[in-house]
């Protein structure tokens, strides 16, 4: 019953992970502070920072997302976020914005925040003033 279980989350997570909306891969921060690849760690998805501009705030190789799962509507939940600005562990939930923006949310209680965060190699979002000129 167990392997069943098993087969069956992994055939729903590679489903909701479709090459135009999946989270994996590898991911600037807010800021282009850090960069995280999340990844399948197991039967969830995990991040971890692989570059950073400034290491005395987070480690490189420092596990910031862990045990991610399909929520059902195309985003994962249930997971933490760790926060290397404060040192806090938060509930985490993604979800993809468009294929190359990710909304991360992390909360404490009832108090969320969310980020968004860019996929690596994306073209750069200008603000809407700066489009058009060359």
């Amino acid at each position: 019953m167990t392997r069943l279980v098993s087969v069956l989350f992994t055939a729903i997570a590679s489903s909701a992970l479709s090459a135009n909306d999946s989270p994996l891969g590898e991911w600037w921060t807010p800021g282009f502070r850090g960069r995280v690849a999340i990844e399948r760690c197991g039967g969830s998805l995990c991040g971890r920072v692989v570059w950073t501009w400034d290491p005395r705030t987070v480690a490189v190789g420092r596990e910031v997302l862990k045990d991610l799962r399909p929520d059902g509507r195309g985003g994962f939940n249930g997971g933490r976020a760790f926060n290397p600005d404060d040192g806090n562990d938060y509930a985490a939930s993604l979800r993809m914005l468009d294929p190359d923006r990710l909304i991360v949310e992390g909360c404490l209680a009832f108090l969320c925040r969310e980020q968004v965060w860019l996929r690596v190699g994306s073209p750069p979002v200008l603000p809407a003033h700066a489009r058009g000129m060359r």
